[in-house]
């Protein structure tokens, strides 16, 4: 089995379903709707992923496979949590995701070699850890955003450029005692992660609470004159050379 083109009427694949074959193309159709566990999983042969699944749920579906290539069909809304996670050889730099796509999911990306993609203007949700860890060198936060999840960047030392736009982006903001008992802060997407250049758009109304905490940034910060609130720790801990307020913007718990 080296190609495999899923039916078009097929809704569910089980966990493992295709796990430690000799699949090198792959095709999943745009009606799937679950994706189990490792459902591709332990493919050391995978060059050519065609996914075209709408709004697929999925848990990382290809673990411990060889992914050198894949490819975004045009009416995907949602990339599933976990898509490249725990693959075992990433070999993908690049990914083109089309205009109409509205999530990221959780950890879609992170782990990954990827260094560039689009940023569809329709992209409203990215969530906890999608893009973590990886090397991305460009991020654009386009108007329609409305979330991005708790380290969603965490640790990329590489990105070179950050173009913020959103209106008023939430976070997962949470600063208090965990079931353990400690102390922890929730709600940061880019800690520990470094921008050569940061550039805010005109449309800015809002920064969420923790939103830059504990990033670096390498520029001076300009902030617009559309801005009105900047929330609770908003850039602490984020060293950066120097920032200009808008005259009328406060600072928000």
């Amino acid at each position: 089995l080296t190609v495999l083109t899923l039916p078009s009427t097929i809704e569910t694949i089980g966990d493992g379903a295709f796990s430690s074959t000799q699949i090198v193309s792959l095709m999943i159709p745009e009606g799937l709707k679950e994706i189990g566990e490792a459902a591709f999983g332990n493919n050391l042969h995978l060059a050519d992923i065609q996914y075209n699944a709408v709004d697929a749920k999925a848990t990382c579906p290809f673990r411990e496979s060889t992914v050198s290539s894949i490819s975004i069909g045009p009416k995907v809304r949602t990339i599933p949590d976990r898509m490249l996670y725990q693959v075992k050889n990433c070999s993908i730099s690049h990914i083109r995701l089309p205009e109409g796509l509205e999530e990221i999911g959780r950890s879609a990306f992170s782990l990954s070699t990827l260094e560039e993609i689009n940023w569809p203007a329709s992209l409203r949700r990215i969530e906890d850890d999608a893009f973590c860890y990886t090397r991305l060198k460009k991020v654009v936060l386009g108007e329609a955003l409305t979330y991005v999840g708790n380290e969603a960047f965490e640790n990329i030392p590489t990105r070179e450029y950050l173009e913020y736009r959103c209106e008023n982006a939430a976070s997962s903001y949470y600063r208090g005692i965990n079931q353990y008992g400690n102390y922890e802060t929730w709600g940061r997407p880019f800690v520990k992660t470094t921008s050569s250049e940061v550039v805010f758009g005109e449309k800015v109304r809002e920064i969420a609470p923790c939103f830059f905490e504990d990033s670096q940034f390498k520029a001076d910060i300009v902030l617009p004159e559309s801005l009105a609130k900047i929330g609770h720790a908003a850039f602490a801990y984020a060293p950066h050379h120097g920032h200009s307020l808008p005259v009328e913007t406060e600072n928000h718990p």
